[in-house]
């Protein structure tokens, strides 16, 4: 379902670092750059804040 939600990936960058001002973290980021049609933006917020792992 994911891909046909976005028309493409624009870019990758990773792996980034993570942080928080709270505390030091030592895991790290993946950073995903795509591209949607306006109609499917709604769609595809949903579908990462759903299946999306961080808090």
């Amino acid at each position: 379902m994911f891909f046909s939600l976005h028309d493409c990936i624009f870019d990758y960058i990773g792996p980034s670092p993570k942080g928080s001002l709270q505390k030091i973290q030592t895991d790290s980021e993946e950073l995903l750059i795509t591209k949607t049609r306006k109609s499917l933006l709604n769609a595809l917020t949903e579908h990462v804040k759903e299946n999306h792992e961080y808090k």
